[in-house]
């Protein structure tokens, strides 16, 4: 072996030093391509609000304790974005714009856009789909539901979207029969809810839950698909210990697992 000339020795002592954590990075490469884990995409608002910044942190957190890899589907993103993942999560944020007299409150159009495509592709390869708050109303609309303000109904704003923090959680009724009711194991639950929008039809979707004084629907799910459920309350946040979110987000990321990859998933027909 030839002797390296003194203006090689910096280029062989980089080597040196760069072959050990290349090949490690190299074997660590190889084995998550063979032990693929389940990613999910988590559709959140481009808004900077601090709201807004904490559903999408919350979610992610959820998710990421229940063991999925998170991939950020910001609006504008494309549809292929899908084609990776093995589930989608639509998170809360900003009120879905409507046209109607009603329709009042910070809009953000780009992403009802960006949404609507992402979900309907979703269902159309059947993703399991979980939404939150918003994503939960994006779901109903889509299966030719409807949504109203509640707003200008003082006893409905008081309770749905309050100042207090405490009168965030009230109770809701569980549907017999229904996916969300095996999940959570019970047929009344205590949850945290805030909206200024609620759903007034629920188009193809089953109603899964309604607000046990009100009767406001609060889940819906849709029979057709693998899995695809609308919660109005908030699961992913796990400061409330009483609170049974955690069970749903466990089961979304489970059954995304355990749905065929990206590759080998039958799509359905327009």
């Amino acid at each position: 072996m030839a002797t390296p000339r003194p203006l090689e020795w910096p280029l062989h002592l980089m080597a040196l030093l760069l072959t050990p954590p290349l090949f490690v990075l190299t074997l660590a490469t190889r084995r998550l391509k063979r032990k693929r884990g389940v990613r999910v995409a988590l559709s959140v608002s481009d808004s900077l609000s601090p709201v807004h910044v904490f559903s999408a942190m919350s979610c992610s957190l959820a998710l990421a304790r229940a063991g999925a890899e998170v991939v950020v589907a910001r609006p504008g993103v494309g549809k292929d974005i899908l084609g990776d993942v093995d589930g989608v999560l639509f998170s809360g944020g900003e009120d879905i714009h409507r046209d109607d007299d009603d329709a009042s409150g910070r809009f953000n159009l780009v992403r009802d856009e960006t949404e609507k495509t992402l979900l309907e592709e979703a269902l159309r390869r059947d993703l399991p789909v979980l939404g939150i708050c918003r994503g939960m109303q994006l779901l109903a609309v889509c299966r030719g539901g409807s949504l109203a303000s509640h707003k200008n109904d003082p006893q409905k704003h008081h309770r749905h979207l309050p100042r207090i923090l405490g009168s965030l959680l009230h109770e809701v009724e569980i549907s017999e029969g229904t996916t969300l009711r095996k999940i959570l194991g019970a047929p009344r639950l205590k949850i945290l809810s805030i909206h200024g929008e609620h759903v007034v039809s629920s188009g193809d979707a089953v109603v899964a839950a309604r607000d046990a004084e009100d009767g406001m629907i609060e889940a819906i799910e849709l029979c057709e698909s693998t899995f695809a459920i609308g919660v109005q309350w908030h699961p992913e946040i796990r400061s409330i210990p009483h609170l049974r979110g955690a069970k749903l987000v466990s089961a979304f990321v489970k059954i995304a697992a355990t749905s065929s990859p990206p590759g080998d998933r039958k799509t359905k027909p327009h």
